[in-house]
């Protein structure tokens, strides 16, 4: 009754409690943790995990995932065949059997500190093989590089028992592989999770006749009904979350214009203060969070503005000999001057 309601990373330590739980685990309630029950704020990486492990289950390149698989996928951090280190640098690297990854410290220069960098971080599971693998792992345990010329592609798969050429498999659409320009990476031998699962590609060198088994048509019907089911979902709680911000945004500039109105109302009583630098600047507190502005502040603001217009009129002398509005051009020139000296120092 609760595993419906639950998210993938909550599911996962529910399901890993007991044997009992793990057992009663479904399909329908790891799918639904992660494409429903899952936020994009933190569960965007196990979404494209699962979407990318079930497209290669639903063209039968992979091995059927148990639930308890697809949540340890969509709850992964590290990569399933670690720990993995490789040799820090080229100097080094020469050192080890040509860079081979899976070769220990103790075998490649002793106990050096800093000779390993942890390579085992993974954020999403490889899209071309639905393992989850770190790339050095990936080409240096699992797969191996195959040229497709054309009597490479007539000839039989080396190292099967059966005959069967490479053109055959590259060309089996149930073939998990990434295609390159005049070669393609193929995975080299059948694999196992550490509980004994098989995982990754049906088709491999090693076996690179397709056992003919179709994917469970009731699965993957039922992830693409969740799937949308759980798009469905996100969009509809994007909208209300963009009419949330909207609103807010809205309510603020309704009090931002209430603000401005106050204040000018206020500074009337000044005659050339509205629009001075001085005038502003106090105001821009106020403007940027509105909830502060109350009329005690509000009015101290406005009459610490004309304080400082106030000094620099009697500073400066009278300017009306100019005309009204070359001696206002004057004055807030003069303001902006005395604004510089009172709020950010010496100009």
């Amino acid at each position: 009754h609760v595993a419906p309601c639950l998210d993938f990373v909550d599911l996962f330590s529910l399901a890993r409690a007991t044997k009992a739980l793990s057992a009663r685990l479904t399909h329908e309630h790891a799918l639904r943790s992660v494409l429903m029950n899952a936020s994009d704020s933190y569960g965007k990486n196990a979404k494209t995990t699962l979407r990318d492990v079930m497209a290669l289950y639903e063209q039968a390149k992979i091995f059927e995932p148990s639930p308890t698989r697809l949540l340890r996928l969509a709850n992964g951090r590290r990569c399933e065949f670690g720990p993995c280190r490789t040799v820090r640098n080229i100097a080094q690297r020469a050192v080890t059997n040509d860079g081979d990854p899976t070769i220990s410290l103790v075998q490649a220069l002793g106990a050096q500190d800093g000779a390993w960098e942890e390579t085992n971080k993974v954020n999403k599971s490889r899209p071309d093989w639905g393992v989850y693998s770190c790339w050095h792992c990936l080409c240096g345990r699992f797969t191996e590089e195959v040229r497709l010329g054309k009597r490479a592609l007539k000839a039989p798969v080396t190292g099967s028992a059966e005959k069967i050429t490479l053109g055959a498999v590259v060309d089996d659409p149930r073939t998990a592989q990434h295609r390159m320009s005049g070669k393609t990476i193929l995975y080299f031998e059948p694999t196992t999770a550490a509980d004994g699962e098989k995982i990754g590609p049906v088709v491999t060198l090693a076996t690179p006749k397709h056992d003919g088994t179709a994917p469970n048509a009731a699965l993957v019907a039922m992830f693409h009904r969740l799937e949308e089911a759980g798009r469905r979902r996100a969009s509809t709680a994007l909208a209300e979350k963009e009419k949330k911000q909207k609103d807010a945004a809205a309510v603020k500039r309704a009090k931002t214009a209430e603000v401005e109105r106050k204040a000018r109302e206020l500074a009337s009583a000044t005659p050339g203060l509205d629009g001075t630098l001085v005038f502003l600047r106090k105001m821009d507190e106020f403007v940027l969070a509105p909830s502060k502005a109350s009329a005690n502040k509000l009015s101290a603001a406005v009459a610490e503005a004309a304080d400082l217009l106030t000094s620099a009129r009697d500073a400066l002398g009278d300017f009306s000999f100019f005309g009204e509005e070359i001696g206002d051009r004057c004055l807030k020139l003069a303001a902006k001057r005395l604004d510089r000296r009172v709020g950010n120092g010496p100009s």
